[in-house]
């Protein structure tokens, strides 16, 4: 059967509810797939506004399609059909499932690997601190080992300024001492000059 309707009519025969329901289901008998509304309307000249009520009221009274007598072999295809959806949505579901599943494994095992770099560079860190914190204490006890050699030092520099101190004032002393003794041996031989001149005077007489 061809979709296609005949050509509207020249009919004069108002556009009526039974005349609508009539032409509808003469419509529907040939299989018709096009406008029913524009399509009524040309066949009975009429307005969309006058045939859209009558083509509602008509399409009301057919039955629903779950409610249409199938043979057993229409009723097979459409359960394959059926079937067929449902094994082809749950094929996708899980197809679905699987890209999903895949993705959050490769998301977790990336997330694995820069959990082990940041461990790693923590390790890293935690030996360089610990290393560093070893070098710190063995510089703070140089650090306090020759601050207190130097303040050794320092004592024993103002130690020996004091004995330099000491030495001088000595020298002075041993100076001056020296001098004494040079002034009393010339005191001495000028006394034992004048002596030795006495006595030849007495040996004389």
């Amino acid at each position: 059967m061809s979709d296609v309707p005949a050509q509207p009519t020249k009919s004069k025969t108002r556009a009526t509810r039974d005349a609508v329901f009539d032409y509808c289901n003469e419509l529907k008998a040939r299989s018709f797939k096009g406008d029913y509304c524009q399509t009524v309307a040309a066949h009975f000249n009429a307005g969309n506004s006058t045939v859209t009520p009558h083509i509602k009221a008509w399409r009301a009274t057919l039955p629903s399609v779950g409610s249409w007598p199938m043979d057993e072999s229409t009723q097979a295809a459409a359960n394959s059909f059926v079937s067929q959806i449902w094994d082809a949505t749950c094929e996708l579901a899980q197809h679905k499932l699987a890209v999903e599943t895949l993705d959050l494994k490769t998301k977790l095992r990336n997330a694995e690997e820069i959990i082990a770099q940041y461990s790693t560079t923590y390790d890293e860190l935690t030996g360089q601190l610990a290393l560093e914190k070893e070098n710190t204490v063995a510089q703070a006890n140089d650090a306090y080992k020759t601050a207190s050699e130097l303040a050794g030092m320092q004592e024993e520099l103002r130690e020996a300024r004091k004995s330099l101190q000491a030495f001088e004032a000595l020298k002075v002393e041993h100076e001056m001492l020296h001098k004494q003794l040079r002034e009393t041996e010339l005191k001495f031989s000028k006394l034992e000059g004048k002596y030795e001149a006495m006595m030849e005077k007495r040996g004389a007489v």
